[in-house]
């Protein structure tokens, strides 16, 4: 008599969470060293975001739950080419707001 817990969903709110709390210690906290970089604590919860929907597209997936699937995963592909196309390039941050703008549409629509 076990409780029968799925962990996906426990993982992709511990992700919200802690994404969350970076943004919320972005005022106070000076930039976090990853690697040689300093990275500001906002980006880093943009990227941890980006990592909760995406495992929330596969977490969707392997229920088979088709629709919430394609949305989160293309949310989080949408938003990662926003956070990273400045870095790489401005085709990557126009790819990144046509794909979000699609996934809301799409959204909105019931499509």
């Amino acid at each position: 008599m076990g409780l029968n817990v799925d962990p996906g969903p426990w993982a992709v709110g511990t992700l919200v969470g802690l994404a969350g709390l970076l943004v919320l210690l972005e005022p106070v906290v000076d930039p976090l060293a990853v690697g040689t970089a300093r990275v500001p604590a906002v980006v880093l919860g943009a990227l941890v975001l980006i990592a909760a929907l995406l495992l929330g597209g596969v977490v969707f997936a392997r229920r088979g739950r088709r629709v919430p699937a394609v949305v989160h995963g293309g949310a989080g592909l949408g938003l990662l080419a926003l956070v990273v196309g400045p870095a790489v390039g401005a085709w990557l941050l126009v790819a990144g707001v046509a794909l979000l703008a699609a996934v809301g549409l799409s959204t909105v629509s019931g499509r």
